[in-house]
């Protein structure tokens, strides 16, 4: 990124795509649409898409915002690699009026992303985007962070089709198998087996049925003929667009002779069955989209901070050195079968609880060389220790921050806890949002129940109807009904907001 001076206000939009090798086979996928507060509230989403060999990526304003008619920005489109850093990035600056977009075309290559080094850009076939938008002449010091998600959908299915008395199967008949689609939006497929006649020649005919669904897809696969082995003896590929009404089916025609069936018909239709392996994989494009969670420049400054604090200090390697060679260690806490050898003045100095754990231990020739922590994991203890030598955390997720937030708040590490909490603020969604309403209930955490409550309502369509939200109430009934009631609350408090700013 070109030079600005430390006060310029950027803002950065985190996108993430699952599945995104979908893409070679789906419709332009837009992002969920974004507000940047320091562009002048302007409303803004991106699109990507492919051609045979490209990656193309366009960034478009919003029809509507609260921004002004012309706005000049400059922006930049990277991809991001697994530890942050941008394999690839573009700058560009325009003039946007509303509903206006710029294409950024030929952004990379397919075979290098999908294929030669699809490990460097597609880590668990995750696609991350980065887009940074300011404005050179303004000068505040904001640095808003806006993290999205973006799911493709994929369908995989794999089944063996036998035909019994296969023998006996005349011109004119029909076998058909139903095939219902293990994803919500996929299409319900129907195969249907029949012979044909051509030529004087008998043949074996399938045809792939989509029904009436009328959104487009993709759809590859093979089905294979087995042998009495099990191995397969013969296969046809599909790789197919249903994209109408009108092209609703695919047919492998003259799959193979009856002929050549009944020349080899101890090998490939052992006690007269057919057997059929049947693969297919199917593109739904976009299943979900969702603005996941936007930091203010407060909430991104302190989880900063706690990273960062002390990466220069000399004191901080030598107790790093102590941690990772227990070196004059006094006493060991124990994980199952995982021990760390640790120094009791250092924790006991960190914290109140586990001094007092060791004040109580007995003295002397008596004195535990060992202490059982039952309420803990190994890797939580260890990240838990590892903040307590050098006060800064390593690589969390959601998983090891949720229970290292358990572990300092039963430890009376409130740093800790605060940086736990606004990790998981920051990487909300769907799927997490429940245990994280828990979390917060039995901790009595009021500031984290909120931000909860915020984002349940901000995304309440798809989280009330989902499965996750559904489990919950049935297991959480009064915690529900509050949550329930909480959000209902601020839904009319942000009606009479908007009323009176009319």
């Amino acid at each position: 990124m070109e030079d600005k001076d430390n006060t310029t206000s950027v803002f950065t939009y985190i996108w993430t795509l699952e599945n995104s090798p979908a893409l070679l086979f789906s419709a332009p996928v837009e992002s969920p649409v974004f507000q940047v507060e320091s562009v002048e509230k302007t409303k803004w989403c991106l699109g990507i898409w492919t051609s045979k060999e490209d990656i193309y990526f366009y960034v478009q304003r919003e029809k509507e915002d609260n921004g002004p008619d012309s706005i000049g920005i400059d922006f930049e489109i990277a991809v991001l690699s697994v530890d942050g850093s941008p394999l690839i990035e573009k700058i560009d600056k325009k003039e946007f009026k509303r509903s206006e977009y710029v294409k950024l075309e030929e952004f990379a290559k397919n075979d290098e992303v999908f294929a030669k080094r699809r490990k460097e850009f597609l880590p668990k076939d995750i696609l991350t985007v980065r887009c940074r938008m300011w404005k050179s002449d303004t000068k505040v010091s904001s640095a808003d962070l806006c993290f999205a998600n973006t799911r493709l959908g994929i369908d995989r299915q794999t089944f063996l089709w036998t035909i019994r008395e296969f023998s006996n199967f005349k011109v004119g008949q029909r076998k058909t198998h139903y095939l219902k689609s293990t994803a919500k939006t996929g299409p319900e497929l129907y195969l249907t087996l029949f012979l044909t006649q051509k030529d004087g020649e008998e043949y074996v005919e399938v045809k792939v049925d989509r029904g009436f669904v009328e959104k487009k897809f993709f759809i590859s696969g093979e089905i294979s003929l087995l042998n009495v082995d099990g191995k397969v003896e013969y296969a046809r590929e599909i790789e197919d667009w249903f994209s109408s009404p009108k092209r609703n089916f695919y047919e492998f025609e003259e799959f193979i002779t009856i002929a050549k069936l009944m020349e080899n018909k101890t090998s490939l239709l052992p006690n007269d069955v057919l057997c059929l392996k049947c693969v297919f994989e199917i593109c739904l494009g976009e299943v979900s989209s969702h603005i996941e969670y936007i930091f203010a420049d407060n909430e991104q400054a302190a989880l900063n901070k706690t990273e960062t604090r002390m990466i220069c200090c000399p004191l901080k390697k030598a107790l790093i050195y102590l941690y990772e060679n227990g070196l004059f260690s006094d006493v060991n806490l124990k994980s199952g079968s995982t021990s760390f050898a640790v120094h009791k003045n250092i924790l006991g100095v960190r914290s109140a609880v586990l001094r007092a754990t060791f004040e109580n231990e007995p003295k002397g020739k008596n004195a535990s060389k060992s202490i059982d922590i039952p309420d803990m994991d190994p890797d939580t203890l260890r990240r838990m220790l590892l903040y307590i030598y050098t006060d800064t955390m390593e690589d969390l997720l959601w998983d090891s921050a949720f229970n290292l937030y358990k572990a300092a708040h039963r430890y009376g590490l409130l740093a800790l806890k605060k940086y736990c909490s606004a990790f998981l603020k920051a990487h909300f969604s769907i799927s997490c949002a429940c245990s994280a309403l828990v979390l917060a209930d039995e901790h009595h955490d009021e500031d984290l129940t909120q931000s909860v409550q915020e984002f349940m309502l901000e995304h309440d369509g798809e989280m009330f109807t989902s499965e996750e939200w559904k489990s919950f109430k049935l297991s959480n009934v009064q915690l529900a009904i509050e949550t329930i009631e909480q959000i209902y609350l601020k839904r009319i408090q942000n009606s009479k907001s908007a009323v009176v700013s009319s």
